[in-house]
């Protein structure tokens, strides 16, 4: 380890000239400063506005600074002050710009401001689709907090009254379905990305569980007694033995069909996997997405090294390469490679890629609900995924420049399609 750290060292010494040029719409001039704020020391590594940015005529703005090679600069234009930085021109939080500055390139970065955080109304309108039932403070015997519940309804459910449906809980559930109640202003998209896909007839029917998490959230999702955690197995029995026979009551919930899923981002990510390994007979479908995989000292990873046994389920395991730390000796962020020795792990033990385990690194990937929300397709779709489709053996991605802030859904990743990526031109700062 010491000769790679030694290595990396040296790779970030070679530096090169980054120029930003900021150009502000009509309605978001303003008589303040203009600094950006990111990631790494130049930049006041997110704690300090040190770096201003000259006004160069009306609108326009300019700064040059230097910056580390192949280093994922992640960064926001402010004015100065959190509470005063950019934000989409709907008013709706946008995640942080990247760019990894390059050897032996033109390194000039052009940004259009669309709005600002205090010049905006607050973003309360909800982005709801299909039919959600909203259940209120769910108590528990098991836990210190009461948890609201979301459950999204299949579009058939209605018309198929006697057919039941398996079930896929969702953690952070308040970031599932409404942009109006999401951190950040940023949601997962998963009753759109359901709604399409079920029509589609690319994944099976599901009810969809999304529960809110709560001030104890870290103990609620942890594994073991490490910084004040260990409340997984409780948040289990909430959902086993409260949760869970509450909503049957209600709705056509199959619970014999080996298809129970339970899908979680960050903590809520090493939450999922934890409960899909502890309770193999009740959580099959697991969907890793952006794991935890530091907590305790590698817990997760020393557990399955140690496995002697594999577990019924499949899962999905994902990462983005600008989490974490980056080491681009190797080309992964420290995170990315956590994943792949996870991987490899479970593939000692047993599982097949592409058949109950499915690996993703996403190189655009940030620990963020844009990130996790532009990955759910493909996370659904390998998990309830019908088959129906077939493999190419090239994938044509079209990428739109324009100013969306959708998407369009991407196919399962082993199917045949193209696959469009309609990408806000503002979000991945890379010339």
């Amino acid at each position: 380890m010491a000769p790679l750290l030694e290595m990396k060292k040296l790779f970030t010494l070679v530096r090169v000239n980054v120029t930003f040029l900021v150009e502000l719409s009509p309605e978001c001039v303003s008589d303040d400063d203009l600094f950006i704020i990111g990631n790494v020391p130049a930049l006041g590594r997110w704690k300090q506005h040190k770096l201003i940015i000259p006004k160069i005529s009306d609108g326009t703005y300019s700064v040059n600074v230097s910056l580390p090679v192949g280093t994922p600069i992640l960064y926001k234009v402010t004015r100065g002050k959190w509470g005063k930085e950019e934000v989409y021109g709907n008013g709706l939080a946008r995640p942080n710009r990247v760019y990894i500055p390059r050897f032996m390139h033109e390194n000039k970065i052009k940004i259009k401001i669309e709005g600002w955080a205090d010049k905006m109304k607050p973003v309360n309108n909800h982005t709801i689709t299909g039919t959600i039932k909203h259940h209120r403070s769910n108590p528990s015997q098991f836990l210190r907090h009461q948890h609201d519940v979301l459950v999204y309804l299949p579009r058939d459910y209605e018309r198929n009254k006697d057919q039941k449906y398996p079930v896929c809980f969702f953690l952070d559930g308040q970031n599932i379905f409404d942009a109006a109640t999401s951190f950040a202003g940023v949601e997962w998209q998963v009753d759109e990305t359901l709604d399409d896909l079920e029509k589609k007839k690319l994944i099976e029917p599901i009810i969809a569980v999304a529960i809110y998490n709560a001030p104890s959230r870290a103990w609620e999702y942890s594994p073991t007694r490490f910084l004040g955690g260990g409340g997984l197995r409780q948040f289990a029995r909430f959902i086993k033995e409260e949760l869970t026979p509450k909503l049957s009551k209600r709705y056509r919930i199959d619970l014999t069909s080996g298809r129970t899923g339970v899908i979680g981002s960050s903590l809520g990510g090493l939450a999922a996997f934890h409960l899909g390994w502890l309770y193999p007979e009740f959580f099959q479908r697991i969907g890793v997405i952006s794991p935890s995989l530091w907590w305790d000292h590698d817990y997760t990873l020393h557990l399955v090294k140690n496995a002697i046994r594999k577990r019924p389920i499949k899962i999905w395991l994902d990462m983005g390469e600008l989490e974490s730390e980056i080491s681009f000796i190797l080309g992964k962020s420290i995170a990315a490679k956590h994943v792949q020795k996870l991987k490899k792990a479970l593939v000692n033990l047993g599982w097949e890629e592409k058949i109950d385990l499915f690996t993703m690194i996403d190189p655009q990937g940030s620990h963020d609900e844009a990130s996790w929300a532009r990955r759910f397709p493909d996370v659904i779709s390998f998990l309830y995924g019908t088959g129906i489709t077939a493999r190419p053996k090239n994938i044509k991605i079209m990428v739109d420049s324009g100013k969306t802030n959708g998407r369009s859904l991407t196919p399962y990743p082993d199917h045949d399609a193209k696959i469009a990526l309609h990408i806000p031109a503002t979000t991945i700062d890379q010339n």
